[in-house]
């Protein structure tokens, strides 16, 4: 993302470290909210589906300050749309 600075990335498939790391170096105004959602349907059909995607999102928030994860979830976005 350093080298390419029109390129955006989503945190869909993301480790949380990850996403810690894209914060970190900046790249807050490049970074959309995606997830696995039909994978992780597919996988975890026995699961309750609303608390797995609310963990996911606790996860993401907690590596983050108020204002990076504001613009992962929808600032980006209306941005870029």
């Amino acid at each position: 993302m350093q080298q390419c600075p029109n390129a955006w990335a989503d945190v869909a498939f993301t480790p949380v470290e990850n996403v810690k790391e894209l914060i970190r170096n900046d790249f807050s105004d490049r970074v959309l909210w995606g997830t696995d959602y039909p994978i992780q349907r597919a996988y975890y059909k026995d699961s309750d589906q609303e608390q797995l995607y609310l963990k996911r999102l606790d996860e993401v928030r907690s590596v983050m300050f108020d204002m990076a994860f504001d613009k992962l979830t929808y600032i980006n976005s209306n941005q870029l749309f």
